[in-house]
Parts: structure tokens; C-alpha cells; sequence
């Protein structure tokens, strides 16, 4: 499961790495119509990045991250 989540982790990264590359490529060359697409990729890479690899685990484990709330008697 671990090495699941890293492979997740680094391709979240390698996205909005890429994403950003690619717009910063553009707007450098004036084309910032173009560059749109890159952004949204880098935007896509993020959420990978940020979600995908805190959903990979255990239901357990999951349940645990979760705040309770405690009730006052």
C-alpha cells in the first residue's frame, strides 16, 4: 500500500510540475490563450497530489484522520 501511495504522490507532482512548465512556456512566448490548458493541469496535478494520496489506505486509517466532534453533557 505504501508504495502505491508514493507512486501517487510522485505523479501528482510530475502533473503539476509538467502543468506549470508547460503554461510558463507559453506565456513566456505570448501565447497566454495556450497556456490555459497548462494551468488546468497543473491545477489537475495538485488535487492528485493533495487528495489522491490521502484517500490510498486502510478504511481504518481513514476513520482515524476524521475529527470528532465531542459532545457536552
Amino acid at each position: 500500500m505504501g508504495s502505491f501511495k508514493t507512486f501517487a504522490i510522485y505523479a501528482g507532482a510530475v502533473i503539476y510540475f509538467g502543468g506549470l512548465i508547460f503554461a510558463g512556456i507559453r506565456m513566456m512566448s505570448g501565447r497566454f490563450q495556450d497556456a490555459i490548458p497548462g494551468l488546468f493541469g497543473a491545477l489537475f496535478g495538485a488535487g492528485v497530489l493533495g487528495w489522491g494520496a490521502g484517500w490510498i489506505g486502510t478504511p481504518a486509517r481513514r476513520l482515524q484522520m476524521v475529527p470528532r466532534l465531542t459532545h457536552i453533557s
